[in-house]
């Protein structure tokens, strides 16, 4: 039998949150169970292949649960293509969803930002704003307002 530690009771209720994210967790990047393979390129650079649950992910993001589970031909196919996306923001975003964590830094902002606006992953989206309000210099002001400009996110313009 596994540890119950992170089991809390409450009166007649009992909760085990942690115990079902670390459980989640372990399907993030798991090829057995999933039921799609996103295979994800930008511009001429190389393929990559993620394997992902229809389920976890359409939950955190309309418009992959549109594309997934919806009318369009990738509704029922098993391989998913995405184009023009930074393949390493597509697995932060996909890391975000299954483990609740995001990797951020000032190199990778800007892709993880488009990944997360794309699919409209709101959580990655704020976290990526607090990001940059909180990191933003002149070495980059540049590109950070262009950025506040392209997704109109008036915080970003405001603090360049």
């Amino acid at each position: 039998m596994e540890n119950t530690a992170d089991l809390q009771v409450e009166g007649n209720s009992f909760s085990c949150a942690d115990e079902v994210a670390k459980r989640i967790s372990r399907l993030y990047g798991d090829e057995r169970l999933a039921d799609v393979t996103f295979v994800v390129r930008q511009g001429e650079g190389p393929e990559r292949r993620f394997f992902g649950h229809r389920n976890i992910i359409s939950v955190w993001s309309g418009p992959l649960e549109r594309m997934l589970c919806g009318s369009f031909a990738e509704g029922s196919q098993r391989e998913v293509f995405v184009k023009d996306v930074d393949p390493a923001a597509f697995d932060a975003m996909l890391k975000l969803m299954y483990c609740g964590v995001v990797d951020i830094d000032v190199d990778n902002v800007l892709a993880v930002l488009d990944v997360s606006v794309r699919f409209d992953v709101q959580p990655m989206v704020q976290f990526c704003v607090e990001f940059l309000q909180t990191n933003i210099n002149s070495e980059h002001a540049c590109r950070m307002l262009e950025t506040g400009v392209q997704y109109s996110m008036p915080q970003i313009i405001d603090k360049c």
